[in-house]
């Protein structure tokens, strides 16, 4: 008696059948990487706005508590920060008063 060959049952998947999804993922990804950019960038010139306003906020709680004119200034300018009081509300903004008014 003739023995029949056994279908052999696929397991995983084949080399073309993951190169096809991998090139479906990076065509469907060069669409997407644009607007993903431009979602970052006005995702972070909002979250600049608003230490801003924060930092503004801060100066005018300063100005009404010491009597006094306050003066807001970017972390990275050069400032002699040992002639006055200080106060950073973030890294990047730096809030201060005159004691002395000099």
């Amino acid at each position: 008696m003739k023995e029949t060959p056994k279908i052999r049952r696929q397991e995983g998947f084949s080399l073309t059948e993951v190169l096809v999804v991998v090139f479906i993922i990076l065509v469907l990804a060069s669409f997407a990487g644009p607007k993903v950019g431009t979602w970052m960038d006005n995702f972070n010139l909002s979250s600049d706005a608003r230490k801003i306003r924060s930092a503004l906020q801060l100066a005018r709680m300063k100005a009404i508590k010491e009597r006094g004119k306050t003066y807001i200034v970017h972390h990275g300018s050069p400032w002699p920060e040992n002639l006055c009081s200080s106060y950073r509300s973030d890294k990047s903004w730096l809030v201060f008063w005159d004691k002395n008014d000099d």
